[in-house]
């Protein structure tokens, strides 16, 4: 994952069904504290089983949602028999709203606080 620069692998069956998801985070989370030997631990026992999934013809809002619910950063994106063609990130939304909405997101101020009226006076 390192050497290919991606924070997840898909697992598959026979027959390329999606069956889990293994992320970066699981890699921290299960092996940064030395509890499991990574070496010795399949990924069965530290990938997270039967993953929410996404299908090319899902929005993104739908995927916002699943993300923000889930607190995933990866969701597999699977075709209609359930193998993997793909993964969404967050800063694969994050792109395309800022490819999709440049000006609004190049208006933004630099603290979205400084935005706020800091007194009351005239409310």
């Amino acid at each position: 994952m390192r050497a290919a620069k991606i924070g997840s692998v898909l697992i598959t069956r026979k027959g390329g069904a999606l069956t889990g998801i293994f992320t970066e985070r699981d890699a921290l989370n299960r092996f940064a504290l030395g509890e499991l030997d990574p070496r010795k631990t399949p990924l069965s026992a530290v990938m997270h089983d039967n993953p929410e999934t996404l299908t090319l013809e899902d929005e993104i809002g739908y995927a916002l949602r699943i993300m923000s619910h889930g607190g995933y950063r990866h969701v597999p994106l699977v075709d209609k028999e359930g193998r993997p063609v793909g993964v969404v990130s967050v800063r694969d939304i994050v792109d395309f709203i800022a490819d999709h909405f440049p000006d609004d997101i190049l208006t933004l101020p630099a603290d979205p606080r400084s935005a706020i009226a800091k007194n009351t006076e005239g409310a």
